[in-house]
């Protein structure tokens, strides 16, 4: 009865025959189970995947070169036409190259004015006069903003003073003079070496109150510096200055000088060469050779030797640039600090004279000096000079 059930289960699914048939076929064919195969091959790589998301942003680089230089600006307006050169030079076109307007704001010292008294002026003049003093140069270098002026006596003068009487009496009138100012003014002994009190009258007048220096005056005293006698008079003057550490104030011949001369002259410099000697007018040269010569015969003395501008600029102040640049460049050799600024001031010419303080001083701003030149002239207080500071 169950045998008929279960062959009736059968005919009904169709299935379920299948399944048995299947079982009996593998218990048929059976033995036991073998053991594992090798593994296959490898399958073929998959497609790559799908692009990930974006990382985080790193940090930020060093920074670049600085880039190339961008191009030239577009040009400026034309400047303005430059000014005429003046007669005899070339005119400049667009920017000047005319030497910049110098400015003289006043001085620290006239390295030399002369007092006049009534007798010297009777002598220079043939006609007499009222004396000329301090009183009236204090006026005119307060007009030019000048602070002290050396005076220097007129007692070398050798016309109509033929003994040491006139010449200690001109000494005696600047010592006077000296004495109103004598914070301000600074006394010179005139000395002429052929009169016979010479030496004497230079102890006699270094003792005078305000009274400091020596002056010479070689040609208006009659020294004739190729006559033996006349060498060694005033080879003796420049050693009793060097026995009173005197400075010394020189006027020399004016040029043409003999040659024997020069050398006579810078023979008896060289043998004192601790006195201290200032050459007045540019050394008195306007011969250039001679001023050359000059120059050149100085160099052993040039810590002890000093040059005063006084007359040699006013002669060739409307001289072409050239010259005036020639004496330039020749005070620049003897030393620009060496250089003494001076008026040279006598009453007989009056105020306005281009040899009067502000005359001076303006004649100096038309040579070709740097600003800081020229101030260094202006301010030179001369203490070298004076007293070897």
């Amino acid at each position: 009865m169950a045998r008929k059930m279960f062959i009736s289960r059968i005919n009904r699914s169709p299935m379920l025959v299948a399944l048995i048939l299947m079982m009996v076929l593998g218990m048929a064919c059976g033995g036991q189970t073998g053991g594992q195969g090798p593994a296959g091959p490898a399958g073929e790589e998959g497609p790559a995947g799908e692009q990930g998301p974006a990382g985080a942003a790193g940090s930020a680089g060093k920074q670049g070169p600085a880039g190339a230089q961008g191009p030239a600006g577009a040009a400026g307006p034309k400047g303005d036409r430059g000014s005429a050169g003046t007669a005899g030079e070339s005119a400049s076109s667009g920017a000047s190259d005319a030497p910049v307007a110098l400015v003289a704001r006043g001085a620290a010292m006239d390295a030399r004015a002369h007092p006049l008294s009534a007798a010297a002026r009777e002598r220079l003049t043939g006609s007499s006069g009222a004396a000329s003093g301090a009183d009236e140069l204090i006026a005119l270098l307060d007009g030019a903003n000048v602070e002290k002026a050396m005076m220097a006596s007129f007692g070398f003068h050798a016309r109509g003073a033929p003994d040491d009487a006139a010449s200690s009496a001109e000494n005696d009138f600047t010592a006077e003079e000296v004495a109103k100012f004598p914070d301000r003014l600074i006394g010179f002994c005139g000395i002429n070496p052929l009169y016979s009190g010479a030496i004497e009258e230079i102890d006699r007048c270094l003792g005078l109150d305000g009274m400091v220096g020596i002056k010479l005056q070689i040609p208006i005293s009659g020294v004739d510096l190729t006559n033996a006698d006349h060498v060694a008079a005033l080879s003796a003057v420049f050693s009793k200055a060097e026995e009173r550490d005197a400075p010394v104030q020189l006027h020399t011949q004016p040029p043409p000088m003999d040659p024997s001369a020069t050398a006579n002259l810078a023979a008896i410099i060289t043998a004192h060469p601790d006195v201290r000697v200032l050459h007045s007018h540019c050394g008195g040269f306007i011969d250039e050779h001679l001023r050359q010569v000059w120059l050149n015969g100085m160099r052993p003395n040039v810590d002890t030797s000093f040059l005063d501008l006084s007359g040699c600029l006013l002669e060739l102040e409307d001289a072409p640039l050239s010259k005036r640049e020639m004496i330039v460049w020749m005070l620049r050799e003897w030393g620009i600090e060496r250089v003494l600024w001076t008026s040279d001031y006598l009453v007989l010419r009056g105020p306005t004279h281009p040899l009067s303080p502000l005359g001076a001083m303006d004649t100096l701003t038309k040579y070709p000096f740097t600003q800081e030149e020229l101030d260094l002239i202006l301010n030179n207080d001369a203490s070298a000079w004076l007293e070897g500071k």
